[in-house]
């Protein structure tokens, strides 16, 4: 059998699409061996390798079914970008980022009444613990002043929640277009998010090389 310009021909093993090819991939097959099936001009953008072919036909997913994929896609990137721009906390510190601004601004206060008194006081390591234990054990740790380090916390936390907005945003809108898709082509030009996500980075970068002085 050959293959046909501008067609789209898909190879099935064992009931499911083992591969997808056009005549500049496979330009001739032997029918006898192997069951080649054409793939229909409107299906193409769903039919790939694992896909089941049953009763003469694909067994394709639902457009709610697609919506599902392209949100969970589009979680996961998102995710995925708030973890590499945002320099979030390793795991190992076991703190969030809210966490650490909540005792951040509770020792800042405290740090400034205690200044703004006469004679100036200094605060105790056990008030400090008390206020925010994790912030002043990781000062302690980094070996850095505690003022120091609660200036440099409530700074990063300050680009965190920015930037964080700036991906939640572009999620909540993306989100939005994904589930007034009112068909499958909509749907992948919705989700052809390369320049998108470039324009999102590029942004993200500006912010962050213009906030992140801490």
């Amino acid at each position: 059998m050959k293959a046909e310009a501008g067609k789209t021909y898909a190879l099935i093993v064992d009931g499911f699409v083992h591969n997808v090819f056009t005549k500049e991939n496979l330009p001739e097959w032997d029918e006898k061996a192997l069951k080649v099936v054409e793939v229909p001009e409107d299906k193409k953008e769903l039919v790939r390798e694992g896909v089941e072919f049953k009763d003469n036909g694909f067994v394709l997913p639902s457009l709610e079914e697609l919506k599902l994929r392209a949100l969970n896609f589009l979680s996961n990137i998102t995710d995925d970008i708030i973890d590499t721009y945002t320099e979030r906390p390793p795991l190992s510190e076991k703190l969030t980022w809210e966490a650490q601004e909540k005792q951040a601004l509770s020792l800042q206060a405290k740090i400034k009444d205690l200044e703004a008194k006469e004679p100036k006081e200094t605060l105790s390591e056990e008030e400090a613990l008390r206020l925010g234990s994790d912030v002043t054990l990781l000062a302690k740790a980094r070996n850095i002043p505690l003022k120091d380090f609660v200036t440099k916390v409530l700074q990063k936390a300050g680009v965190y929640r920015k930037l964080l907005l700036m991906v939640l945003a572009f999620k909540q809108n993306t989100e939005t277009k994904i589930q007034e898709a009112k068909d499958i082509a909509s749907l992948n030009a919705i989700m052809n998010l390369q320049e998108p996500l470039e324009k999102l980075k590029t942004t993200i970068e500006a912010n962050k090389e213009g906030k992140a002085g801490a």
